[in-house]
Parts: structure tokens; C-alpha cells; sequence
């Protein structure tokens, strides 16, 4: 128990003394393996992540549309 209780000081000194209404326990968890607690800035650091994250698979890589395959490519 004292350790979700120093984990809700965290939070609560890093926002101006209050607990975020949104906060989710998945949030908490994820603030506490970042050491982020401050509300805005672990929005902005999960929005980069998932940024991050899009990038690398935003190319949907489709291979060989040729309706006959036997055939080899002209290339």
C-alpha cells in the first residue's frame, strides 16, 4: 500500500496538487516506468511515441497484383 500512495503524491505534486479526472490506471502505470508525472507532459510523450510508432508502419506493402503469377515479371 505505500507504494501506491507515494506513486498518488507523485502525481498529485506534479499537477498543481490534484489528480487528473481522465487518469486511467494503464496511465499511471505507463507514468510511473517514465518517471513522467506531470499530466501534460506524458500526453506530449505518449503523442510522440505513437507517432513514432505510426511512422515505421505507415507503408502497407502489397506484393505481386498480377492476376497470373505464372508469368514472369517483364522487369
Amino acid at each position: 500500500m505505500g507504494h501506491m500512495k507515494n506513486l498518488y503524491i507523485d502525481i498529485c505534486n506534479a499537477n498543481d496538487g490534484e489528480l487528473p479526472p481522465e487518469i486511467t490506471s494503464s496511465d499511471v502505470l505507463r507514468m510511473y516506468k517514465l518517471k513522467i508525472y506531470n499530466w501534460d507532459e506524458y500526453n506530449k510523450a505518449i503523442a510522440e511515441a505513437d507517432y513514432n510508432t505510426k511512422d515505421l508502419t505507415k507503408f502497407d506493402w502489397e506484393t505481386d497484383k498480377r492476376k497470373n503469377q505464372k508469368e514472369e515479371e517483364a522487369f
